[in-house]
């Protein structure tokens, strides 16, 4: 299910920097747990894919809302491991971003704060990952550049802060990562393709 066979050569060819990234957040989840969170990911995406599944939202996601990051995992893993489970459409978001992470990893490793707050997208962000890895790029951006940067330590409920500290060419500056969501369109589209594999009218 999640491995080649001997001699097996990678759909999609290697990616080196793919691997070390994943390698790396895997590294920090117990390994059953990571079991059970791949093998959840697998069977929503199949019970996606054939019907079976029951959700009650109308969205008809592949992923479960509560664990996005470890279907961003699934994916990142399948890309060269496993690549009859890679989902395409949803693959070609996760797998630039976990590339430039592995790209970036060891200087992504000397910013200071950068270990927390990547382990806060393994469990208490797993559900809205995106907005953690926005900030784990803009850091990498930064600090190929020449900056320093460290990450604020965030007081959720407790005070509002922003996201990181950044020192270069001289001027320190307070940096807020903001990105631009995408919106609803590709659930909209996905929804009006399951209507008409269901043999519905939408126009």
């Amino acid at each position: 299910m999640y491995e080649m066979r001997p001699g097996e050569t990678p759909q999609y060819g290697e990616f080196p920097d793919l691997k070390k990234c994943v390698a790396w957040f895997k590294s920090l989840i117990p390994p059953e747990e990571w079991k059970e969170r791949r093998d959840k990911a697998a069977k929503r995406f199949y019970q996606s894919l054939v019907g079976e599944l029951n959700d009650p939202t109308g969205i008809g996601r592949f992923f479960d809302n509560r664990d996005q990051f470890g279907w961003y995992l699934f994916l990142g893993e399948a890309f060269t491991d496993h690549p009859w489970n890679y989902e395409v459409i949803f693959g070609c978001r996760v797998v630039p971003v976990f590339a430039a992470i592995g790209r970036n990893l060891e200087l992504l490793l000397s910013i200071e704060g950068f270990l927390d707050r990547a382990k806060r997208l393994l469990d208490p962000a797993k559900s809205q990952p995106n907005g953690g890895l926005f900030e784990i790029l803009v850091a990498a951006a930064y600090a190929r550049a020449g900056g320093k940067v460290s990450f604020r330590t965030e007081l959720p409920g407790v005070a509002k802060t922003y996201d990181l500290d950044v020192e270069l060419n001289g001027k320190k500056w307070a940096v807020e990562c903001k990105r631009i969501e995408t919106g609803d369109y590709a659930d909209n589209e996905r929804m009006r393709m399951r209507g008409r594999r269901a043999g519905g009218n939408e126009n």
